[in-house]
């Protein structure tokens, strides 16, 4: 290797600071060094060149959003190294990721916060689990999904944690922009894993009845347009005040009850078909 592209190695701040003669670039150590923020970015760059036949302006995307290059200086790197840390970048992005239950984050006014996961995702709201239906699908609403998932630590004894009662998004979704990627990505992988059980528990609300005719193309329609309104419409009985109440009850409890009064509706418009004919 040429003097000029001498490669010098150390620690800062868990991550790996790269340096040559005139450039800069921090490698970081494992998924925990990347904020959400930069995988949003990198991820909505992804989706527009998903159908690309060459990787190259992917791979150069990817050392700039990651580690922190400057895109003109990326054709100055040596071609062994720039290969080197494609690979590195590849291997930690695509390991698997647990569930991080608490970490910290420094706001814009310089405090250092602990935000904690749900401790128990089967006693939150239906509210929340309605929020993260909504969010957790959409790499572009990862940190309103954090924002649900994750809040402030108001109470610690040992291991065990309260966290501050769930507001909305609206309050936390730009500092969750700076979420450890590690505990984006578990905390995705555990709720979806705990989703799945809601449905299968719940299987009843998402299975679809086979009407046939208008009417069916009418509730297909209408049925799209207001999606999980028409639940919450359901749970409040039509009262707009309550609709802010119920969104706070139990997941179980409300669920319980749409599936109750979804089957419930179903066999009595069976029943009515049959003395119909």
């Amino acid at each position: 290797m040429q003097e000029k592209y001498k490669i010098i190695l150390f620690s800062y701040i868990s991550k790996i600071k790269f340096m040559t003669e005139d450039i800069k670039i921090n490698i970081p150590n494992s998924q925990r060094d990347i904020k959400l923020s930069q995988w949003m970015k990198y991820s909505k760059i992804l989706e527009k060149n998903k159908d690309a036949e060459n990787n190259e302006f992917l791979n150069k995307k990817a050392l700039e959003i990651f580690c922190d290059m400057d895109y003109k200086d990326i054709d100055k790197l040596p071609f062994s190294s720039f290969n080197g840390v494609i690979e590195h970048l590849s291997s930690i992005i695509s390991a698997e990721s647990e569930l991080v239950q608490k970490f910290r984050l420094i706001g814009t006014d310089g405090v250092e916060v602990e935000f904690g996961f749900i401790p128990d995702l089967h006693k939150m709201s239906y509210g929340e689990y309605k929020d993260l239906e909504m969010y957790i699908f959409d790499e572009q609403n990862m940190h309103k999904a954090m924002a649900v998932l994750y809040r402030p630590i108001k109470y610690k004894k040992g291991d065990r944690y309260l966290i501050h009662d769930y507001e909305g998004t609206e309050y936390l979704k730009d500092v969750m922009r700076d979420t450890p990627l590690d505990a984006a990505l578990g905390a995705k992988g555990f709720f979806l894993s705990f989703s799945e059980k809601i449905r299968s528990l719940y299987d009843g609300l998402y299975t679809q009845t086979v009407t046939g005719g208008r009417g069916s193309q009418l509730r297909e329609s209408f049925g799209k347009k207001w999606g999980d309104y028409q639940a919450i419409h359901a749970l409040a009985q039509g009262d707009v005040t309550r609709i802010g109440e119920v969104t706070k009850i139990g997941i179980h409890q409300c669920m319980m009850w749409l599936e109750y009064e979804k089957e419930k509706n179903d066999l009595e418009n069976k029943l009515l078909k049959q003395q119909s004919r």
